[in-house]
């Protein structure tokens, strides 16, 4: 006799949790995200200089920071920059000259970013780099001096894993290349980001 009273009272129930699931009210969405990305890790320097070849060390690191605008489509927009150490070379004291150069890039680039399979990701960017070059010497002292590089750009590839609600960790393959001079390098970064 309770039998088809429960039936009729669940059947109620589930159909009202449907009907409440379908409300768009009742289901926030977000439109967009922006999120933080921050990466760290040693890059590796394509040495195409013909005086002091020698003399250069290739293994150098580089940070990068990109901020992103992600949609829930697979395409995401952002800026990013970054400090990149493209090499750094000594040379013996007594000669008259520096005794260490350090050259460094900052970019300031658009970039975009596909997101496929599941955590996986591959950006391009292009934009401008202040390149840098310090020399340190006992005769010379310490000098700077930069320039600007306007037509540079980035590759990378990586993967992501959420590690909690909007925090993620993960590995990135970047390839770097300036212009102006040629300059060009690989890093394999550690990234861990934001969303907001």
């Amino acid at each position: 006799m309770y039998r088809p009273v429960y039936l009729i009272l669940l059947s109620l129930l589930a159909i009202g949790y449907m009907a409440k699931a379908q409300d768009p009210d009742s289901v926030r969405t977000r439109k967009h995200r922006l999120a933080l990305y921050l990466g760290a890790g040693p890059s590796l320097y394509f040495n195409n200089l013909q005086v002091s070849r020698d003399r250069i060390d290739p293994w150098n690191y580089s940070l990068t920071a990109r901020f992103m605008w992600e949609p829930e489509h697979f395409l995401s927009l952002g800026l990013e920059t970054g400090y990149y150490r493209l090499y750094s070379a000594n040379f013996p004291q007594g000669t008259g000259g520096p005794t260490r150069i350090v050259k460094t890039a900052v970019p300031v680039s658009l970039v975009t970013s596909i997101r496929f399979l599941r955590g996986g990701y591959a950006n391009v960017s292009i934009g401008q780099t202040c390149l840098t070059s310090r020399t340190e010497g006992a005769a010379t002292g310490e000098t700077a001096t930069s320039g600007w590089s306007l037509a540079d750009f980035g590759i990378s590839a990586g993967y992501r894993y959420r590690v909690i609600n909007r925090i993620s960790i993960g590995i990135e393959a970047k390839s770097f290349y300036s212009s102006k001079y040629q300059d060009g390098n690989v890093a394999i970064l550690a990234m861990v980001s934001y969303q907001f």
